[in-house]
């Protein structure tokens, strides 16, 4: 059934047969959500063309599925069912499964498919009639559900080898076997080496690292190049590397701070201290110390010891003290004398590893409290320090911003400029382009303020201040990307995905296309919308842009921008909002950046459904309207989460004015804080920007962004 694929055919493909048309053009009107004309089409090509229908089959059930409408489909297949003598048993156990209706696809499933049921049931064998055999799979579907299933030392040899090669297609395998392998790493023989070796070509060598240095220590013997590479590269696994290191080279690593200070990150405090007791090297000792102390909890005690290490040291170990007083201020809750502490050791000790995240992050903490002076020093602190964090960005960013505020325009100008270079198409290009032709505009250089609007506006086309830089030109948002034909009858992933859902298995079909361990993240993404599974291509188009930018080869390809902005929630929205202030394409855009428009999801603040609505504030709202309250699963009900929800944006929408950077910072953060922030920073319904770009909390600025962004784009689907 299922085909491994290494080298799969390009995400957009050309249309061309009359068939294919038509399904290209259903996606386009699914995407914008036009239900019912693409409904109309997906049924004319599952009516007329018997090559195609699984095709059409695979976009109907993602067309539901998409808005949280499987039970109507499972009615469809009924009809066609009767209508046209078809069997079409596995679309609709994959509608059940996928609805979360776990009992009802489990008894829909046919008897005779074992290997179905028992992945239905969860790989619990027990719920299987009495008897039952459990057949030998046949192929990589199988095998998945067999090792799923497996009990604790079940795997034989061969089961190990095949579900390593299969873990790329179904990544939760790879708890499975590297659980099972870890319990025999003592024991097993050339088959466990083998078992090893594929897993780690499959998933990594970070996702099998505790694995390797099991084995190292059940031979006695290690390798001090990856154990050392563990220590800074793989978190998870780097107190064990420090302990091996520790254990068999003793003379090289016995008086290293990385091997202690990864030992006491991983809590082998005994360990550390004996490591220290060891150690013969009195410079070792008293940076040993600092951490020894922190780790028992001892912030006064380290304090005191840091300021006596600062003065009379070598530069390593006062470059450590700095670090650790820092740390021991924060521990202390002593929160202004601790980042003014970070900073101090940033700009003290450039050389040092942590010096430009310690900079990044006196930086965010003076950014958030309006010190535009003390951040942008801290800022570019951590732009001269040793090495490039991941926050290098951001620094060049905010850190001209913050120069920006404290009346340096100038430098402020040529940061960003520096940043532009230093990171094309990056993630905040768009943010440095733009405030450039601010400043340009301001000198009164119009010629210079208009290229860099239009460079902005081009490059970013989809982003906040790309479209913002548009809307300066008098132009408007783009909302005409073509949307990539998918052909998912396509050897590789995208057939194998089609298949797995007519078998009543599209829950595989899920996992193996959000798996980063295959090729064609466009083309996946692309198969998960139409599967109408949303969130999931709206996360792996995301790492996909980000990898993109980060490599400097440029930004989401136009052909994907319409999977990475569905709407399957458009008809709600403009029924929410008839009677309402609050505008429909905003409610979308809120919904997209909330959920995703996954209608089951749960925020870890307990936030639930499409508009992620708390209990509380759907209590308030219940009261304000004389509405029933909502039961725990009315959350996940799309039709009253967006009701309740649109109804509580409303009020913030009226008590802020209408103004969209106003009342999104009032429903992430809260109606005090929005009005802490107009009030402090002289709010202009004409500069909305600079209104956002010193709201304190980064998490609310960045929501307000992109909440905004997504709406703009959504009126065009409107319009």
């Amino acid at each position: 059934m299922l085909r491994l694929m290494l080298l799969l055919v390009p995400a957009v493909a050309a249309v061309s047969t009359a068939s294919e048309a038509e399904l290209h053009l259903a996606d386009s009107l699914a995407l914008r959500g036009r239900f019912e004309e693409a409904r109309s089409i997906l049924l004319e090509v599952l009516d007329g063309s018997r090559a195609r229908s699984e095709e059409a089959l695979y976009r109907l059930l993602g067309l539901y599925h998409g808005c949280g409408r499987e039970l109507e489909f499972v009615s469809l297949l009924d009809s066609i069912e009767r209508a046209s003598g078809r069997r079409l048993a596995g679309w609709r156990v994959s509608a059940l499964d996928l609805a979360g209706l776990d009992d009802s696809a489990f008894e829909s499933a046919p008897p005779e498919d074992v290997l179905l049921r028992l992945y239905l049931a969860a790989f619990d064998e027990s719920r299987l009639p009495a008897g039952t055999v459990v057949p030998v799979p046949s192929d990589a579907a199988g095998r998945y559900v067999r090792l799923m299933a497996a009990g604790p030392g079940e795997l034989r040899p061969d089961q190990f080898k095949a579900g390593a090669i299969d873990a790329r297609l179904f990544p939760s395998l790879l708890e499975v076997l590297s659980r099972e392998l870890m319990a025999t790493a003592r024991s097993g023989g050339a088959w466990w080496d083998a078992a090893l070796d594929s897993l780690e070509a499959s998933c990594g060598a970070a996702s099998v690292a505790a694995l390797r240095l099991a084995r190292m220590e059940a031979r006695g013997l290690i390798d001090e190049g990856f154990c050392a590479w563990c220590l800074d590269s793989v978190p998870t696994a780097a107190g064990e590397a420090a302990r091996l290191l520790l254990k068999y080279e003793p003379s090289s690593w016995g008086s290293s701070w990385r091997v202690l200070d990864a030992l006491v990150a991983a809590g082998l405090s005994r360990e550390a201290e004996w490591m220290v007791s060891r150690s013969a090297d009195p410079l070792f000792r008293s940076g040993a110390r600092l951490a020894l102390l922190r780790s028992s909890g001892r912030a006064s005690e380290l304090l005191d010891s840091c300021a006596s290490l600062r003065a009379a040291s070598p530069e390593s170990l006062a470059a450590r003290a700095a670090l650790f007083q820092a740390r021991a201020l924060r521990d202390l809750g002593r929160n202004s004398e601790a980042w003014a502490a970070y900073a101090d050791f940033s700009m003290s000790h450039p050389g040092h590893p942590k010096a430009a995240e310690a900079g990044s992050l006196a930086g965010r903490y003076y950014d958030s409290e309006h010190m535009w002076a003390e951040a942008a020093a801290a800022y570019l602190a951590s732009l001269a320090a040793r090495g490039k964090p991941e926050s290098d960005e951001t620094c060049y960013w905010r850190g001209g911003f913050c120069l920006f505020m404290s009346g340096q325009a100038r430098r402020a100008d040529s940061l960003w400029a520096a940043g532009c270079a230093e990171w094309p198409g990056g993630w905040l290009e768009d943010e440095m382009l733009y405030w450039r032709a601010r400043y340009a505009a301001a000198c009164g250089r119009t010629a210079d303020s208009s290229d860099l609007l239009d460079s902005v506006a081009s490059a970013h086309p989809w982003e906040f201040y790309g479209i913002l830089g548009a809307a300066r030109m008098s132009r408007s948002p783009r909302s005409d990307y073509p949307v990539g034909w998918i052909d998912l009858e396509s050897p590789g992933c995208l057939s194998a995905a089609l298949e797995l859902a007519g078998s009543g298995r599209a829950g595989m079909a899920v996992e193996m296309l959000q798996s980063d361990m295959l090729p064609d993240p466009g083309g996946r993404a692309a198969a998960l919308s139409l599967l109408g599974e949303h969130r999931a291509c709206i996360l792996l188009l995301t790492r996909l842009d980000g990898r993109l930018r980060t490599a400097g080869t440029g930004r989401l390809p136009d052909s994907l921008v319409p999977y990475y902005f569905p709407a399957p929630y458009l008809d709600l929205a403009a029924r929410a909002a008839e009677s309402l202030l609050v505008e429909p394409w905003m409610l979308t855009g809120i919904m997209r950046e909330e959920s995703s428009f996954d209608r089951r999801v749960v925020s870890g603040a307990g936030a639930r459904g499409l508009i992620q609505l708390m209990p509380g504030t759907a209590a308030d709202v219940a009261r304000w309207h004389g509405l029933p309250r909502l039961e725990c699963g009315d959350f996940f009900d799309p039709e009253k989460s967006v009701r309740y929800g649109s109804l509580y944006i409303d009020r913030q929408c009226r008590n802020f004015g209408g103004e969209p950077a106003l009342f999104l910072a009032a429903y992430n953060a809260g109606p005090g804080n929005a009005s802490r922030w107009r009030d402090g920073c002289s709010y202009s319904p004409r500069d909305p920007e600079m209104f956002i770009e010193q709201i304190t909390f980064r998490e609310t600025r960045n929501y307000a962004k992109l909440v905004m962004r997504s709406a703009w784009i959504y009126e065009g689907y409107f319009r």
